[in-house]
């Protein structure tokens, strides 16, 4: 399903967000139904062929005030990936939602919407950033809107995406629970690629891989939109250790 180049920009928008609906997944009962009928779940083919293991981070941080310190003025000369001894612990929001946060790492604060933001310009920062995108917006609910708006670069992809989330309103549904991560960055030094592998609680034993790109931009890391055409980069995981996943949760 792809929109035509020329439509006025209301109509495309309004198209965009029928087409982002289609394509994410997130609960647990249409994911099961791809798995079921064997459908591959990886959308997304398009990966930059430059990505390589652990390229430079970019520039080190130096100064709370300069453009690598987090949104709470946090630097770290930390730069390792982290592994299975990551110690993040997990923290139980208002809201009900879990998150995964390391003090001098992120997240830094937590709205008054219920959104952890402030994560450092470090691999560490990023996975952060990753697996509490993952793990908000599988479980849904009301506050899914100002979770998109919030924890994705900003740009009109959002945009449709925060829109259509406030049009289909659902209630919060079972979180997602992380089994893993995989980190790799790109060519870019401001770009991270994290694969989370999660499993949903109407499924246990299936696991999938979700693919995002933390961006930092504004001082924190947020993570890229899914591309309309291509959709989510997703893949079922087998196995954590033979897919190269540092098997982690919390």
């Amino acid at each position: 399903m792809r929109q035509g180049k020329d439509r006025a920009s209301g109509e495309d928008a309004a198209g965009g967000a029928v087409e982002w609906s289609a394509r994410v997944v997130f609960g647990a009962a249409a994911l099961a139904v791809i798995v079921v009928v064997g459908l591959v779940l990886s959308l997304w083919a398009a990966v930059d062929d430059k990505s390589a293991e652990m390229a430079s981070p970019g520039p080190s941080p130096s100064s709370s005030r300069g453009p690598y310190a987090s949104v709470c003025g946090q630097v770290t000369k930390d730069f390792d990936k982290p592994d299975s001894s990551f110690p993040a612990h997990r923290r139980t929001l208002p809201s009900g939602a879990a998150i995964a946060e390391l003090e001098g790492v992120g997240p830094c604060r937590v709205t008054d919407e219920g959104i952890p933001v402030g994560y450092v310009f470090a691999p560490k920062g990023a996975v952060l950033a990753a697996v509490n995108y993952a793990s908000l917006v599988t479980r849904g609910g009301s506050s899914l809107p100002e979770a998109v708006s919030a924890l994705q670069v900003p740009g009109r992809e959002t945009d449709v995406m925060a829109a259509d989330a406030r049009r289909r309103a659902q209630p919060a549904t079972g979180q997602a629970a992380v089994k893993g991560f995989k980190v790799l960055t790109t060519s870019k030094a401001r770009e991270i690629r994290v694969t989370v592998a999660i499993e949903f609680p109407a499924r246990p034993g299936v696991v999938v891989g979700w693919t995002l790109t933390a961006v930092w931009t504004g001082r924190d890391w947020k993570i890229a939109p899914m591309d309309r055409d291509a959709g989510w980069e997703m893949a079922p995981v087998a196995s954590l250790a033979r897919s190269g996943f540092t098997a982690w949760g919390f």
